[in-house]
């Protein structure tokens, strides 16, 4: 009595990887958080804008682009790499699936997001460590 034995273990390697990082660039501090989800690397950005700084939406969607060409030259598949920016009634979002398949209303392209805007990306790349993806994207 008292034995308990917690193994979950179903066959397979289940570590769960949980990076943390952060980097100065497209106007502000971008907070980074990367998970590994089956076969997908996904790294979560959020972009805090300078104080009294601003950035423009085509500066992110230029970002994506960039983290896009990178992942796929690492040997990396993009499946997903995705942005939003919110402030007030101000709202852009972007997604990029390839290094030349990029949706975005170019209408937004111009709009400048302010320190108090909710600036938020996520990158899913298949087939590549997450330590690998947190490079890229500390990098871009």
């Amino acid at each position: 009595m008292g034995e308990h034995n917690h193994e979950h273990q179903h066959g397979h390697e289940h570590h769960h990887v949980h990076l943390h990082g952060s980097f100065r660039g497209l106007g502000g501090e971008v907070k980074v958080e990367v998970t590994q989800h089956e076969q997908a690397a996904v790294a979560s950005m959020l972009l805090q804008v300078e104080p009294g700084g601003s950035v423009a939406f085509s500066t992110v969607v230029a970002y994506l682009q960039a983290l896009a060409e990178r992942a796929e030259a690492a040997g990396g598949i993009v499946g997903h790499i995705k942005a939003f920016a919110r402030e007030g009634e101000l709202f852009a979002n972007a997604s990029v699936t390839s290094t030349d398949a990029t949706e975005v209303d170019p209408a937004v392209l111009p709009f400048e997001f302010g320190s108090g805007a909710d600036i938020q990306l996520v990158a899913i790349v298949l087939c590549l460590e997450p330590e690998a993806l947190l490079d890229l994207v500390l990098q871009s």
